[in-house]
């Protein structure tokens, strides 16, 4: 099952997977990983569970958060669809419309909402979208 990027930046979830669930509500939604989960270093206690274009982070107290790669020749999970082709402009327009901070970060734009942060570089490509 794919998911469209629009409805997860507007939901600020994948379906009912969302920052603050537990770890089993990520097989319930995503279904197997595609590698097994693993801590992200040694010591550390965040674990990563890959689903194609889409890394859930979890601690110890379930999903801390889902990153979205669009930059990763794998499986696409969430699909950028339209929102792939936008300009910088666009990007800014739909950030606005939405309450969202508009951020400059060197040559890249951070969208901030109430649940997620997009980054594009300035042409408007879409790199990384992240849930928290």
């Amino acid at each position: 099952m794919a998911y469209a990027l629009s409805e997860v930046l507007d939901a600020g979830a994948l379906g009912q997977l969302r920052p603050g669930c537990p770890e089993a509500a990520i097989e319930a939604e995503l279904g197997a990983p595609t590698v097994a989960p693993a801590r992200i270093a040694k010591k550390s206690p965040i674990r990563s569970w890959r689903y194609g274009n889409v890394t859930v982070l979890t601690d110890d107290t379930g999903v801390a958060s889902i990153e979205l790669d669009f930059e990763a020749p794998v499986a696409a999970v969430v699909e950028a669809g339209a929102m792939s082709g936008w300009s910088a402009e666009q990007w800014r327009e739909w950030a606005t419309q939405r309450g969202w901070e508009i951020q400059t970060r060197g040559e890249v734009l951070r969208l901030v909402g109430p649940g997620a942060t997009v980054a594009v570089d300035p042409s408007g490509e879409l790199h990384v979208c992240t849930l928290h």
